[in-house]
């Protein structure tokens, strides 16, 4: 017996003291405690049979002779093997590392040499996958594969590689993920908010809590850096209407220079559909069929139907409707910016719905074609009627029409 096997008896001892019946408990530990090791000392020489398994423990002598590494990990925790004999054969068995490990022969000291060989590959090879899992680059990736990729939307997804590959991976190049400590992160955001990035460092954020407070998670931390992060207060745009002039003169430029770009701005301003919606467009004679993009993965998609409005009609024989609908997201955003760069293409859709309005079209029947929920004041009696009378809906359409300036 050693020190280790010693301090836990004394664990034990101390543990079951104050239980009720405490005398007989401590008698019954180190009756099988000491009738384990007894077999220990013998095992080796034994020539006969073994019944059933029994545990041993590796002599101090052996403990000096394996790899360090896995001498350190049966050391600091303590552990047994499990031995048994089946057809004149011994085995050697123990679980690590979320693996089984099987030593076999017919010389119980071959046995043991077999297990400590596969148990020290196994073990440096948990270390070396560890160490991979502690490069924040890399388990950026595997948080955003595991965590979020099955559970969001492909548009979600890309738009979060998007950030990642842009704005975080750049910043933290083959650091170890334990080496990122809370002042470099704070002067990380500062950079980002001093440069009038305020809504990516508010993307980014969020990104980075979610990701530290996975690692401490997997114990690979002991506490998230970002915990004391502040960031500038801002109120971010909720976004305007483009003005009538602003509209004008996003169609002259579009009726001079029909690029697809100007196709798909024109196209969603005249429909209300968001940018993201776009790839999921049909067309059914008059109607235009998309899927609306705010329904979260696994819930029951929601199809929108939006009727061929007035101020479209003479403007759709110069949009291909199957260009655009290849368009990424983030190019549209940019072209709009060089285009109107006070306006996000977001606006196109207030701009819509603003129209419509203006046109005294029932909120009711806008809410319908943009893919808002009915409020309280409308029942989903009647919601659901307005969804099925497409008469009604045509008809209301038809006052989307005003003269541009």
């Amino acid at each position: 017996m050693n020190n280790n096997d010693f301090e836990t008896i004394a664990t034990c001892i101390l543990a079951l003291a104050e239980q009720p019946n405490a005398k007989e408990k401590i008698k019954l530990l180190l009756t099988n405690f000491f009738s384990t090791h007894q077999k220990e000392e013998y095992i080796d020489k034994l020539d006969g049979k073994i019944s059933g398994t029994v545990h041993i423990y590796f002599s101090d002598k052996e403990l000096k002779q394996m790899p360090v590494k896995l001498a350190r990990y049966f050391q600091e925790n303590k552990s047994m093997l499990q031995l048994r004999q089946v057809r004149g054969v011994y085995e050697v068995r123990r679980h690590i590392k979320g693996k089984y490990i099987t030593g076999s022969s017919k010389d119980l000291k071959i046995a043991k040499q077999k297990f400590i060989k596969k148990a020290s590959e196994h073990l440096s090879k948990n270390i070396d996958e560890s160490r991979s899992t502690s490069l924040f680059n890399e388990y950026l990736m595997i948080w955003l594969e595991t965590t979020k990729k099955p559970y969001i939307k492909e548009n979600t997804y890309k738009d979060y590689l998007q950030t990642i590959k842009l704005h975080i991976r750049p910043a933290f190049q083959k650091r170890n993920i334990r080496t990122i400590k809370y002042m470099e992160l704070q002067r990380f955001f500062n950079n980002l908010q001093e440069s009038g990035r305020h809504r990516t460092a508010k993307k980014v954020y969020q990104i980075l809590c979610n990701i530290f407070e996975t690692a401490v998670a997997d114990r690979l931390i002991p506490i998230s850096p970002m915990l004391k992060i502040r960031l500038h207060p801002y109120e971010q745009n909720k976004g305007v209407s483009l003005t009538r002039d602003e509209e004008a003169f996003l169609v002259n430029d579009f009726i001079h220079n029909p690029n697809i770009y100007k196709q798909a701005f024109i196209f969603m301003l005249y429909t209300g559909i968001r940018r993201s919606e776009l790839a999921t467009l049909q067309r059914d004679g008059n109607w235009f069929i998309v899927k609306t993009a705010k329904q979260r993965k696994g819930m029951k998609e929601k199809i929108r139907y939006i009727p061929l409005s007035p101020m479209l009609k003479p403007h759709l024989k110069n949009i291909d409707l199957e260009k655009i609908k290849t368009i990424s997201p983030h190019l549209l955003t940019k072209h709009l910016h060089i285009l109107l760069p006070e306006h996000h293409c977001h606006e196109l859709r207030h701009t819509f719905i603003t129209r419509a309005q203006e046109c005294k079209i029932p909120r009711e029947y806008v809410s319908l074609w943009a893919g808002h929920k009915a409020d309280n004041s409308i029942t989903s009696n009647v919601y659901t009627h307005l969804e099925q009378n497409t008469d009604l809906q045509i008809e209301m359409m038809q006052k989307y029409s005003y003269i541009l300036p």
